[in-house]
């Protein structure tokens, strides 16, 4: 099952939110990060009105961090503008304010877009303190260094973005129109079917898990390259016909081990722990699933009122009560929530 997969993840999470007294809340989709210029909300409530790309790095309070990838990017102010900028551009206007998950982390509104923001920020940073390509005499690495940090670039930026296809049921409307339609990405972004319409809104809701088509994300990712990366980024990477082969293969799912992939992933997974850590808990009002978090805490307050399964204070403990903060063994805790999870059906 995959919830019980990611409880030993979890755990040193929850380990954590629990010795500083947290706790775990459920919420509507958050619009109190949103700066009040912009209007987000559409003309019911749930529905989000289609914003640009301006309006959305804002929303997010992109802009700091922006600066930074630029910089950590090592490229001129023009290639910025030219290859780089647009397609981040482009991906806010394509994912808009969507979450990056249900019930998981960055749930919240314009959720998908902080995560790749940050995710962005550590890869490109990363990256330079790396040898890119693999294996390569120094006279290569150097030749070719801008083409590899374009590869790890539009790698972590294009990593997510068949989420809102394979997980998020998107219904669009504008005025005049009597029934709201559902978003086909073929058809291009919902900014540009907006383009000639006026007051352009639409409704998140969450695919069934079952209907999840979850290998689409390695379908869609290299179909959408050519949409969000501008021409010229892809001709200045045809160069290196190596480097465009590197960046295709990861985006196909056929490259999940080289230098380029296991950067991603930690980009990914540091993004991914600080927003459970820290982060926002808001989520959207049509999220229907149990977060990790929340399904943890009740075993874990279970378990406890059931005074044996998790022992405290004493030899052959599964944590200690000290200060005020619980202090658990991670492993011991991820084992027995797991089989606890397991034997209860009640918290699936």
């Amino acid at each position: 099952m995959q919830l019980l997969s990611k409880l030993q993840a979890g755990a040193s999470v929850l380990c954590k939110r629990l010795s500083a007294g947290q706790t775990a809340t459920t919420q509507p989709a958050a619009a109190d990060t949103v700066p009040k210029s912009i209007l987000v909300a559409g003309t019911e409530p749930g529905w989000l009105r289609v914003l640009n790309a301006p309006d959305l790095l804002q929303c997010v309070k992109a802009n700091k961090a922006l600066a930074k990838i630029w910089r950590q990017s090592r490229q001129s102010e023009e290639v910025w503008h030219r290859d780089l900028l647009p397609a981040i551009h482009r991906y806010a206007e394509f994912v808009q304010l969507m979450p990056a998950s249900e019930a998981h982390h960055h749930a919240h509104a314009g959720g998908l877009l902080s995560h790749t923001i940050e995710m962005l920020l550590a890869a490109v940073t990363w990256r330079n303190g790396r040898f890119l390509p693999e294996g390569s005499p120094i006279e290569v690495i150097d030749a070719q260094r801008d083409q590899w940090t374009y590869v790890v670039f539009y790698a972590a930026l294009l990593h997510d973005i068949a989420k809102p296809i394979t997980d998020l049921r998107i219904q669009w409307r504008c005025d005049g129109m009597a029934d709201s339609v559902r978003w086909m990405p073929a058809g291009g972004s919902l900014h540009q079917i907006m383009d000639q319409r006026k007051e352009g809104e639409y409704w998140v809701d969450f695919a069934p898990k079952s209907q999840r088509d979850y290998t689409a994300h390695t379908r869609l990712a290299q179909t959408l390259l050519p949409r969000i990366a501008p021409a010229s980024a892809l001709s200045f990477l045809s160069r290196e016909p190596i480097a465009l082969a590197a960046l295709e293969s990861y985006l196909c799912g056929q490259d999940k081990d080289s230098l380029v992939a296991q950067i991603i992933k930690k980009a990914d997974s540091l993004s991914t722990q600080r927003a459970l850590v820290t982060g926002s808990k808001a989520r959207f009002a049509s999220s229907k699933a149990v977060p990790l978090i929340d399904l943890m805490m009740q075993a874990i307050t279970s378990m406890l009122q059931a005074g044996t399964v998790l022992p405290l204070n004493r030899n052959g403990a599964a944590g200690w009560v000290f200060e005020g903060a619980v202090w658990f063994v991670a492993k011991r805790l991820a084992d027995s929530v797991r089989e606890w999870v397991r034997r209860h059906p009640i918290f699936e």
